[in-house]
């Protein structure tokens, strides 16, 4: 699709009237949201970068959007570990650190970079000031792959794509039927998932987001009973199975969204019922952005959001849409029917060959979910065989009163033996990143801790 793109947009596509966020109970309105933006934008200091790693989701915003309206970059890593924050800074020398004051002061002086607090009062509005103006081809965000299959990969985002996503996002939303005025958000705004529906939706639309704690079963439940409704809920498999077993009860929402891992019908059912309202499962990646929906209680098949289109059907599927730069080619591989629906049978690096049998990695852990009194769980490659070149299985499990030996004798019942992990070990909880994903490096560190398990191998 050729681009489109104005010179400029907007830096907040909403009148300055409207509530952009609920803080500690507290409505900000637009206006106060671009007071916080332009106060925070003059303290920046001169650098092409920077590393974004506010906690919370409004400090955030004030972040991202202040960065931007300053010309600059965001950098977005995958994670806030000290590691992590280290390599990227690396990577763009370029850099300074924005951060929140949460972050160890220890840390902070190892990085040997400008770093500046954003933790600062509100402003005073000032109705009838004039809306900044970003350049469409700006370099708004670098954000970072989950590195679940390998590697963390650095993608760019213009101001454009992100503000056209955003606009492609909110028809989505009108597509349910649902009315919604404000919404929580489980997932970490420096995800793309996060960034595009709990950040760029509310800049872009009449919604507001809640910017406290929502760590916490309970907290979600506080956050859901601090908001106006219609409620939405974006959330993971990962905490939507957390919430179920808190065995809380949760202020109606009117739509749930869930996306970063396969949803089981099961779950998706269950959630429905927890909260009274339809569960949307979103299909996407970094280099896109969401690409396709479902409603899994209804129907198997994945459709395309408006304004994708498919270039390829084989694999690798390719996407074009108006606000990407050029064709995005999928990681997995789709089964389409003559309606243009697909289903997805799995990552391309999903599949493995063990004996001359193949099967996925995916299937393999749904398989493992399966079974009564597992709470989470996942299969991985530990290695390849020298001889054969045949990849070679482990697991991790977390389930209470379970043992090793009667677990995997309930998997011998749902795979081939030859896909049995060995070891299928238990734990008490696996390496999860807060969106869900589990990076292969962490559970390969993980493995080699033997002391941190439980139960026989």
């Amino acid at each position: 699709m050729t681009n489109t793109a104005p010179d400029t947009l907007p830096l907040i596509s909403r009148d300055l009237d409207g509530i952009v966020a609920w803080r500690h109970s507290h409505a900000v309105s637009c206006a106060g949201f671009l007071d916080d933006v332009q106060a925070c934008a003059a303290r920046l200091p001169d650098a092409e970068f920077a590393c974004n790693a506010c906690e919370d989701q409004y400090l955030f915003m004030v972040g991202f959007c202040a960065v931007i309206l300053r010309g600059q970059t965001n950098l977005l890593p995958a994670n806030h570990r000290p590691g992590t924050l280290c390599n990227t800074l690396a990577d763009f020398p370029d850099s300074y650190l924005l951060h929140e004051g949460t972050l160890d002061g220890d840390l902070v002086a190892s990085l040997d970079r400008k770093s500046v607090d954003i933790n600062f009062a509100s402003g005073d509005a000032q109705p009838g000031k004039l809306m900044p103006q970003i350049p469409s081809d700006q370099v708004a965000a670098v954000v970072f792959t989950s590195g679940s299959t390998g590697d963390s990969v650095s993608l760019t985002k213009t101001w454009f794509s992100l503000v056209e996503g955003a606009r492609i996002n909110a028809a989505v939303l009108a597509d349910t039927g649902k009315s919604i005025a404000a919404g929580v958000s489980t997932v970490p705004p420096w995800h793309m998932y996060g960034l595009e529906w709990s950040v760029m939706v509310p800049l872009c639309t009449d919604i507001s987001v809640y910017a406290g704690n929502t760590f916490f079963p309970a907290d979600v439940k506080n956050a859901l009973g601090a908001m106006p409704g219609p409620r939405w809920l974006i959330t993971t498999p990962l905490h939507l199975r957390a919430l179920q077993r808190s065995e809380l009860e949760f202020p109606d929402v009117s739509l749930l969204m869930s996306a970063t891992s396969p949803l089981q019908a099961e779950t998706a059912q269950r959630a429905e019922q927890q909260f009274g309202g339809a569960l949307l499962e979103v299909y996407g990646c970094s280099e896109a952005g969401s690409v396709a929906t479902r409603r899994p209680t209804l129907d198997s098949q994945w459709a395309f959001i408006n304004g994708f289109t498919a270039l390829t059907t084989a694999f690798p599927v390719k996407l074009s849409a108006v606000h990407l730069t050029g064709a995005i080619e999928l990681g997995d591989v789709l089964e389409f029917d003559s309606g243009g629906g697909f289903q997805i049978t799995g990552r391309a690096d999903d599949l493995i060959k063990i004996g001359g049998k193949r099967a996925s990695l995916q299937h393999l852990t749904n398989q493992l979910l399966s079974i009564e009194g597992v709470q989470d769980g996942a299969f991985f490659v530990k290695g390849k065989d020298p001889e054969s070149d045949s990849v070679r299985l482990a697991a991790f499990v977390v389930g209470k009163g379970r043992t090793a030996d009667a677990l995997r004798a309930e998997l011998a019942d749902r795979i081939d033996p030859v896909f049995m992990p060995r070891p299928l070990r238990q734990v008490d909880e696996l390496p999860r990143e807060p969106t869900g994903k589990l990076p292969r490096a962490r559970l390969l560190d993980l493995l080699q801790k033997p002391d941190q398990a439980q139960g026989h191998e």
